[in-house]
Parts: C-alpha cells; structure tokens; sequence
C-alpha cells in the first residue's frame, strides 16, 4: 500500500515506524497459477467454477490462508491478495480464464522456512499445489474419455513442492533480497502439477502428491 499511495502516505509512514521500507526486511513473495483447469495425468479435473467458490472462501479469514511445504503440518507461508512491486507492477491472487493464480509470501522465522526460502531461489522448488475436500464430484463420459470432475471443493491449504500431479501449476520469484528477474507467467513449458483426488472413507480428498522428491529441508 505504501508502494501504491506514495512516499507521503500514512501507509508509508507505519512501514517506516516498522522498518518494512528497508530492502533487508523485505520478504521472500512468489507467484505464478496454483491450479489450471484441465484433464491431468490421473484422469481428474477442477472446473475453474469450483475453483472460483473455493478461492474466495479460502481468502475470506486471513487467519486461514495456509501455505506449506510438501503437505506438511508446517506453515511456511500465507497467501497474499495482491502484491505491488516497486515498479507499480500489480500481482492480484484469484481466479480467471486462466486458471487460479495465486501470489504468496513465505516465512523466513523457522528452522524449515529459511532453508525453503533457499530452495526456492537456488530454483529447486518452484511450483504450487492445492489440498482440501471435494464436495460436488461427478464421473463425466466425453466421447472415449472418462473422467472425474471436481465441481465444487473446500480449499485448505496450498503447499510449495518441485511438482505435483495439476499441469500448469507453478510459481515465480517477484520480490527476494537477490536481483531475480520478474518472469512471465503462464508459458507454454510450464512444469507438470496436478490435483490427485483420493477417497477416504465418505470423504473425498483433494491433495497433490509430490512427484518423487530428492529435496530435504527439514
């Protein structure tokens, strides 16, 4: 805000009192699409629709916008409405045509966030995936191809992983302490991320399981 209002702003004069206007104290935030609408490797698809619903429920309580590194029980991050970059660029979180694209800020106070904030500018962990329930599932018969549609879902957390199982889904740096270059988004040799669905009693389960990972940041 202090970004978007100008140097003499209230909102620039409380990140001065705090000490955010320094370039040391700035956080690590990143972003890129979290989920496309598409067909992944494991026959499964959100509609944007329920992707939409589920977006706005999750950034309704700041206290719930939980970002976590390979599914674990760690917060390492939180997700942002919009970042302001200090060319005036504007990186808004939601939901389009495009799919859900999400900006986030990590931690950098713990043991495991320090060590994936590393990771993630050494270009080691650079894509997103979703967690939550699905809530409206349908089988869906579009010629030979069968498919399990995801119509609408409650979104729990999105985590930082090398890759997941929802083509599309990754993530790029927008502002670190280093000088990294601001990429585009949405290219056509994004990394394979996709959405696993998994049954779990009555309960259907929407969670990414990480390819293979070599990583350790514990």
């Amino acid at each position: 805000l202090s970004r978007y209002y100008g140097p003499k702003s209230k909102y620039t004069q409380v990140a001065k009192e705090q000490g955010l206007h320094l370039d040391e104290n700035e956080p690590l935030v990143v972003g890129g699409p979290a989920s496309v609408e598409g067909i992944d490797h494991e026959n499964h698809l959100i509609t944007t629709e329920a992707l939409a619903v589920a977006f706005d429920a999750f950034m309704k309580n700041f206290r719930t916008r939980n970002c976590m590194v390979f599914h674990s029980d760690g917060q390492t991050g939180w997700a942002l409405p919009a970042y302001i970059t200090k060319t005036g660029k504007v990186f808004k979180s939601g939901v389009d045509q495009n799919g859900f694209f999400l900006v986030s800020e990590l931690r950098s106070d713990t043991r495991v966030a320090k060590r994936l904030v590393e990771e993630v500018i050494d270009g080691n962990i650079l894509s997103y995936s979703i967690a939550g329930s699905a809530t409206d599932i349908e089988v869906v018969n579009k010629g030979v191809q069968r498919f399990m549609q995801v119509n609408a879902l409650e979104l729990a957390e999105v985590t930082y992983c090398e890759k997941g199982v929802n083509q599309g889904a990754h993530f790029n740096i927008l502002k670190s302490q280093q000088d990294v270059d601001v990429k585009e988004f949405f290219p056509n040799d994004f990394p394979v991320n996709s959405v696993g669905i998994y049954q779990v009693g009555n309960e259907v389960l929407i969670k990414a399981d990480q390819e293979s990972s070599t990583t350790d940041i514990a």
